[in-house]
């Protein structure tokens, strides 16, 4: 029996719809069947299975970090060869289950569906999580997850969260640990504005769009005297201390 709350079910169900996923709950079996057609017509699904909502997404995740693109066209070349039509050739076969991860893993990275925001999902998670993906793709955690997956981390976070200015100091803490600085998070998340050397609101204004609508340039201004007064202070604080308070 799934225990996971009814919300985040159906936040969950709801998203997966959204791309292009047909789910079906089995309270009975603790799980979710996915199940979406690939471009070549593959009829494609595969089930997480959890009690709670923590565990749903990390057999989502397990099941997309698992998934073998080589294995799943020599499954469909020993179907041909063992007399099953309509099988394509290798190539499209290749194609579509590089399509299949690529649909995998936009469901896996997607924290969207999870319903994971503010207190339910810190960066600190977020990295954890993808330094496990990492190491279960390719067996070490090497200049690909220090490339590509930490920064694709903080990034996916910032964007979970909708802006730096949510970042926590045990974020900001991560960060440090991780060797990036303030300014650096805030070019990798392209809020440049935020960045310690844009100290006046005259430089500040000179990064946003010259027609900006009167409501949004008030909400602009209060951000940056809530960023420059309070929030970059207490930021820069962690780097110093080396520690949150």
């Amino acid at each position: 029996m799934l225990n996971a709350n009814e919300k985040f079910v159906t936040a969950l169900v709801e998203r997966a719809k959204e791309l292009g996923w047909g789910c079906t709950i089995d309270t009975e079996d603790s799980s979710i069947e996915f199940k979406q057609s690939s471009p070549a017509g593959e009829d494609f699904c595969f089930c997480a299975y959890g009690d709670t909502a923590e565990e749903i997404v990390s057999s989502i995740r397990e099941y997309a970090a698992d998934f073998d693109i080589e294995e799943h066209v020599k499954m469909w070349l020993d179907a041909k060869n063992n007399g099953i039509s309509g099988v394509p050739d290798v190539h499209i076969l290749v194609q579509d289950a590089e399509d299949i991860q690529n649909m995998l893993d936009k469901l896996a990275g997607d924290d969207r569906p999870f319903g994971l925001t503010g207190s339910e999902l810190t960066l600190r998670d977020k990295i954890e999580t993808t330094k496990a993906e990492y190491i279960k793709r390719y067996g070490i955690l090497d200049w690909r997850f220090v490339d590509e997956g930490l920064p694709w981390a903080i990034q996916d976070y910032h964007g979970s969260l909708g802006s730096v200015m949510a970042f926590t100091q045990d974020d900001w803490q991560v960060c440090r640990e991780n060797g990036f600085s303030v300014d650096e998070v805030c070019k990798l998340c392209d809020v440049e504005r935020f960045c310690s050397d844009i100290s006046t609101l005259a430089v500040y204004f000179d990064t946003m769009a010259e027609d900006m609508p009167e409501e949004d340039a008030v909400c602009a201004v209060q951000d940056f005297y809530k960023w420059r007064g309070k929030l970059l202070p207490a930021a820069l604080t962690v780097y110093e201390k080396g520690e949150g308070k």
